[in-house]
């Protein structure tokens, strides 16, 4: 128990220590202490107990952390905060100028926002972002001027020239001369049409031009600044251009809530008059903008949408729309598109809350004289306008075999004989035989039985020729349906092998015709061919047929030419079937070995250039041919040829030009003994020389290699010398350079091998430590927890122990004291010898690797066997969960 208390006592000492990085390891992941403990008391977890969670407790933690992590990094690609946004809204209000900085703000949170479910009818054309504005003007006739519009003035008569622009100043004039009172213009408050017949009428005093001879155009808008307010996300003031309407001028306050009005918006002047704009009539008209161009200090007021009815079912634009006072039904409607094709027009329900509680509202549309009852509607109705759901039956189908295949309109006339004449009957239409499929009233059908060659024959005779009723079905089947295919099929050696031809039992071809129907024979055919038969209903019977195609095509008549029958399959044996394939084949030194095809009169000349000629290593004065002697129903013998031949295959001598090979000779070429090309060594690293060696002898050692290359450099660290070797994938030798150094008969001093690659590192003078060791409590954490281990002084004839406690602060609670190890430069390893009541840690040499492994997990089996050390089980997860979830630990602590 004191052992508990001490470990708990530790941790509390380290809450001050580590309560700086579980904040940070907080924000870093997004989370709040709030959040993780609402999270850990839905999962029956105490977060104030945490130190008595069991390690299975422990593990649903973590999961829950990265539960809530995962969460986070969701929401924050789903929406973009607000706090987010003002932050892009302040950089960028640093970087531009005053006059458009509204502007470019408002469209950037536009951009950036998340898209909103429109509530209303006509909230999403308002949740646009604002139009851009461009050099090229467009205005209306309509557009009041004011203070800072500039126009531009072009006449181009032959008598005047002008090309200018003028700005209305605030006294509400534009100058075409600045010291002549009566060549000034005055425009501000009038529309852009009187604009234009005031300039001309003033301009045709002083210049001579046609009326097509001049164009007056508003160059560029004023800015003006607009205040929005009610039902909109970001109210407040903004400046915009002066062509901008009230629709527009809206969408700068980054659109409406989801119960704004979209039909009572009022435009508000300066002088206290206003209007209200109407989305939807504006959508039927939009030129009725021209009358709410926006001035400087006016005021937009979105109020709230009074009057929200919804409409659904067989209308074409099913929504939810904002009515005024005195509209109903019809304006509904109307708004909704009108009735979709399958909407019955005639009723339709209202869903309305009458004294705290649902009804339903049955309303007939029209009135005895057929006129529209205008329904007055509530604020909160749901309209239901019905579809039509009884499915059409005035209709017959004729399917099968002919040319219009599909449904007909059946007007209550239509008889047996019109339809086949609508769906027209195929040639190979049966007519002996059909069915008309009739549907009962329990869903059932009934199959009549026709003759359509009587009907067609008795057109028109009620007893013969039926009247078909709704949803009757004819079917009319092929003659084929009711015959089977057969065919032959004709292969082996004839041009034409790749299809089946059809074949009727009436039929009858011969093996001469069926051969040239596929095409005649080809050049490799045989005299022979077989018929294979069989029967399909008999899979177990088969009859083959031998026949002379020389016989048949001799005479015939004879009786070998005889007629084919369904199914049977002609083929046509060629003449290599008859002729074995033999082969010689040659092996050794040569660049191509492997078999051939023999050829007549083929020599051993012959053979080996088709090999590729010899090897540099051959040795072509031992050259063995093995014969197979065959001997009709005897044993077959063996005997051998030794050959001497010239190694230039272009000039052939008489023993073996003419040396003529038999089927199935093998040619065997030796390679010279001991026949060896250069062997080289690579050296590397840290000596005078490096590079390639080649091997002066069978024998030559790594010392001698050494001294070939000039010996080491100061910096060449012998002890971390290694030796790689490629021949047969050997890979890496242990290598002590020292020892094989100091004894040219020391094991260690290697034969060398071809492509052998011996490296001299660099001095290391430092010791690495790695693994399970109290190394965070003496370093900082850029040192501690570098994934590499740490790197330490080296002290001649220390062992592994000492570097763990003088630079590594010991070994922690989950190391295994057994398993401490040691890699040597060169490779080596020594492990720790347990002698019971003492250890014996292994040595440490200059540039080694000290490894302290962590317990092993114990198994279930394991843990049952044992008796419960809930002392350690405290200490284990207190240890789990400050490493794996320091941000969970430590909240009582935090929130004190």
């Amino acid at each position: 128990m004191l052992l508990v208390l001490g470990n708990l006592q530790f941790y509390a000492q380290e809450n001050k220590i580590m309560e700086a990085k579980v904040k940070s390891e907080l924000q870093k992941r997004g989370l709040s202490e709030t959040e993780v403990r609402e999270a850990l008391l839905k999962n029956n977890i105490n977060p104030d107990q945490l130190e008595k969670a069991t390690p299975d407790q422990i593990v649903q933690i973590q999961r829950i952390i990265e539960d809530l992590e995962a969460q986070k990094k969701e929401e924050v690609k789903k929406e973009i905060k607000p706090q987010a946004i003002e932050e892009v809204k302040t950089e960028i209000k640093n970087e531009i100028k005053e006059d458009v900085k509204s502007k470019i703000d408002e469209s950037r949170i536009q951009a950036e926002e998340v898209k909103r479910l429109s509530k209303i009818y006509g909230h999403e054309l308002f949740n646009l972002a604002p139009k851009e504005k461009t050099d090229l003007l467009k205005v209306n006739d309509n557009y009041i001027l004011g203070p800072g519009d500039k126009i531009s003035v072009s006449v181009w008569s032959n008598r005047s020239q002008l090309e200018n622009s003028y700005i209305i100043e605030k006294d509400g004039y534009i100058k075409f001369d600045k010291t002549d009172l009566k060549k000034r213009v005055f425009l501000t408050g009038l529309t852009f049409s009187t604009a234009r017949s005031k300039i001309e009428q003033v301009l045709s005093r002083y210049m001579i031009f046609n009326k097509g001879e001049i164009n007056i155009a508003l160059q560029s808008s004023r800015n003006i600044k607009v205040s929005v307010y009610g039902e909109v996300l970001k109210p407040g003031s903004f400046s915009m251009d002066a062509t901008n309407s009230v629709f527009e001028g809206v969408r700068y306050s980054s659109g409406v809530t989801d119960i704004a009005s979209v039909r009572n918006i009022k435009l508000i002047r300066v002088k206290g008059d206003f209007k209200v704009f109407d989305l939807y009539k504006y959508l039927s008209n939009p030129t009725m903008s021209e009358n709410f161009f926006l001035d400087n200090d006016d005021v937009i007021h979105v109020p709230v949408a009074e009057k929200i009815v919804t409409i659904d079912g067989g209308v074409k634009r099913p929504y939810t729309f904002e009515l005024i006072q005195k509209e109903g039904i019809k304006d509904l409607l109307n708004y909704a598109g009108g009735y979709s094709e399958d909407a019955i027009k005639n009723k339709f329900q209202i869903e309305r809350f009458v004294e705290n509680k649902k009804a339903f509202i049955d309303v007939e549309l029209f009135d005895t004289n057929g006129k529209i009852n205008d329904f007055e509607l509530f604020n909160g109705d749901i309209v239901h306008v019905r579809n039509i759901t009884v499915p059409a039956d005035n209709f017959f189908y004729v399917n099968g075999a002919v040319y219009n295949p599909g449904r007909f309109e059946n007007n209550g006339q239509i008889r047996v004989s019109d339809a086949l004449k609508s769906a027209g009957l195929m040639p190979e239409s049966k007519l002996d035989f059909a069915f008309l499929i009739r549907k009962n009233d329990d869903g059932s059908g009934k199959y009549i039985k026709l003759d359509l060659d009587t009907i067609i024959k008795n057109k028109g005779n009620s007893d013969i020729d039926l009247k078909l009723e709704n949803e009757d079905r004819i079917t009319v089947w092929s003659k084929s349906r009711f015959s089977d295919k057969a065919y032959i099929e004709i292969a082996g050696a004839v041009r034409d092998t790749t299809k089946k031809y059809l074949y009727g039992s009436v039929q009858s071809i011969k093996i001469s015709e069926a051969i040239i129907l596929a095409g005649g024979l080809s050049r490799n055919a045989s005299d022979i061919a077989f018929v294979h038969r069989q029967d399909p209903l008999k899979d177990f019977e088969k009859q083959y047929i031998r026949v002379n195609l020389r016989n048949i095509f001799a005479n015939p008549e004879s009786t070998e030419n005889f007629n084919l029958q369904p199914f049977d399959k002609l083929e046509v044996l060629t003449q290599n079937l008859f002729n074995e394939s033999t082969m010689v084949s040659i092996s050794g030194a040569v660049n191509k070995p492997g078999e051939y095809q023999y050829g007549k009169k083929m020599s051993l000349l012959d053979l080996v250039t088709m090999a590729g000629g010899f090897k540099l290593a051959a040795s072509t004065n031992n050259i063995e041919v093995s014969r197979i002697v065959i001997q009709n129903n005897n044993p077959t013998k063996t005997i051998v040829a030794k050959i001497d031949m010239d190694k230039s295959i272009d000039t052939g001598k008489d023993n073996y030009e003419s040396f003529v090979l038999e089927p199935y000779d093998n040619v065997y070429v030796r390679y010279i003994p001991e026949f060896e090309m250069q062997k080289v060594v690579n050296i590397i690293g840290e000596i005078q020389y490096p590079g390639f060696y080649t091997l002066t002898s069978k024998n030559e050692k790594v010392s001698d290699i050494i001294n070939r290359a000039g010996g080491f450099t100061e910096e060449a660290f012998i002890e971390g010398a290694t030796l790689y070797r490629n021949q047969d994938s050997i890979g890496f030798i242990v290598m002590r350079l020292g020892e094989a150094l100091k004894s040219n008969k020391s094991k260690f001093n290697y034969i060398l091998k071809n492509e052998d690659i011996l490296e001299i590192p660099k001095q290391k003078d430092f010791v690495t430590i790695q693994g399970a060791t109290k190394v965070y409590e003496v370093y900082k954490e850029e040192i501690a927890f570098n994934k590499f281990g740490i790197n330490v002084p080296y002290h001649s004839g220390k062992r592994a122990m000492y570097y763990i406690d003088n630079y590594a602060g010991g070994l922690n609670e989950q190391a295994s004291k057994k398993d401490i190890l040691v890699e040597n430069a060169n490779g080596e390893v020594k492990r720790t010898t347990d002698f019971g009541l003492f250890k014996v840690y292994p040595k440490v040499k200059k540039g080694s690797l000290i490894k302290v492994a962590y317990k092993k997990e114990k198994t279930k089996e394991e843990k049952d066997d044992k008796e419960i050390d809930w002392n350690k089980i405290i200490n284990d997860s207190v240890a789990q969960i400050s490493t794996i979830m320091t941000l969970v630990i430590l909240f009582k602590t935090l929130s004190q």
